[in-house]
């Protein structure tokens, strides 16, 4: 099979020269995935029968950066040109209590291959394209698009039950046809156990499936299996979120914290009152929280907007606060593609209004800093809005007295 780009690059091929050739180190993952199904490649994994010190010391006297990214885990990432490379050494698990694995380092790759999730994460290839396939049904299963647990699934979800979030992640990028029924069963079985996951990990693998390119599907699934409402706390309907992805498509390129935060919300059934609630949830970052409440704070009724609307929604919101509050007034107003088109236009061609005057020009007519100052300020300010922020400096200062 010809490798693509990605994984033909001098860089690879430098590192399995140093690691060791096809009998010691092994493209891995979602890299070997996609290149059987033709799907871009992406994150370069790599499995090697070296230990993490010796991976260390190899990189080291060839003169490579690398960083022990996950060294108890026996990964350290190479880094070349700026790309991270992981190389992680084959294990074979000692202990697992549904959180996290103890393990051991082998040189057997079907050991490794025996602890992995899924017969289509089994799969390694060489730098010439061979693919080995151990479990012996990987590669049957990957073709067909069948995401089939390694052995018995309830035993796979036990060691682990981040997995019963991968499952649906895997399902929804390379799944065809039904899910696996006896995946879905121990999945529907362990959900309760999903809020023992740390919330690094929930964050990491829900905001994945979240993200999607066409999630409403996969997350109608996890709500029908008791998934979500094992994350969230009760039943949502995740239907419009392929409202939002038809108007998102319209504006363009769109802030990743909008799309975030938009699908979050309608996960949450746009029940504004658990955003505060959601960080105890998931790992949500600061200006995720900020486009958050100010979605919140802004009612849009798209039916009814305009120029002069978008400006006072400007002036005390950020743009991605406004632009997101304006598709998810759409979705929730049911508005068609046309109007929100013109919407669009409208809010682009709108710029923030600058309130023109400042305590400077106030302290010149004579206003004292302090108490007085600000209640001037606020009387001329609600002054300019109401004109429709047409006042000029000159006009406000003229009102200053």
């Amino acid at each position: 099979m010809n490798l693509p780009d990605a994984m033909s690059c001098p860089n690879v091929q430098r590192l399995f020269k140093i690691l060791g050739g096809a009998g010691d180190i092994r493209f891995v993952g979602g890299c070997v995935r996609n290149m059987v199904l033709g799907m871009p490649v992406g994150d370069i994994d790599l499995a090697t029968r070296h230990t993490p010190d010796i991976v260390a010391r190899k990189l080291s006297e060839a003169r490579i950066k690398f960083i022990p990214t996950g060294v108890d885990y026996g990964t350290i990432t190479a880094v070349m040109g700026g790309v991270g490379y992981e190389i992680t050494t084959l294990r074979r698990d000692v202990a697992t209590d549904g959180r996290r694995a103890v393990v051991a380092y082998t040189d057997n790759w079907a050991e490794d291959a025996a602890r992995r999730d899924f017969t289509m994460n089994a799969l390694y290839a060489d730098l010439k394209g061979v693919i080995y396939d151990p479990l012996g049904r990987g590669m049957d299963d990957l073709t067909r698009r069948k995401v089939i647990f390694v052995g018995d699934a309830e035993t796979r979800i036990e060691e682990d039950y981040l997995r019963i979030l991968r499952f649906f992640r895997f399902h929804s990028l390379y799944g065809k046809g039904a899910p696996n029924k006896k995946a879905l069963s121990a999945c529907s079985k362990f959900s309760p156990q999903i809020k023992e996951l740390s919330r690094e990990r929930i964050t990491q693998e829900f905001t994945k499936i979240l993200m999607g390119e066409s999630p409403q599907k996969i997350l109608q699934l996890m709500n029908e299996h008791k998934i979500l409402p094992e994350i969230f706390g009760k039943n949502f309907n995740p239907d419009r979120i392929g409202s939002i992805i038809k108007i998102q498509k319209i504006v363009g390129q769109v802030d990743m914290d909008i799309i975030f935060c938009l699908r979050i919300l309608i996960v949450l059934g746009f029940q504004f009152k658990k955003i505060t609630k959601i960080s105890n949830i998931l790992i949500i970052n600061k200006k995720q929280i900020s486009l958050l409440r100010e979605i919140s704070e802004i009612k849009i009724n798209t039916k009814r907007i305009d120029k002069l609307k978008i400006m006072e929604y400007l002036y005390f919101y950020s743009s991605n606060s406004v632009l997101a509050a304006l598709i998810l007034g759409a979705t929730k107003n049911e508005i068609s593609i046309g109007d929100f088109r013109k919407i669009s236009h409208l809010f682009f061609d709108t710029k923030r209004p600058v309130f023109p005057i400042s305590g400077k020009d106030l302290l010149l007519k004579g206003v004292p800093q302090g108490i007085e100052m600000g209640k001037s300020l606020s009387r001329l300010e609600k002054k300019w809005i109401k004109s429709g922020f047409l006042l000029s400096r000159t006009q406000l200062i003229e009102n200053i007295n």
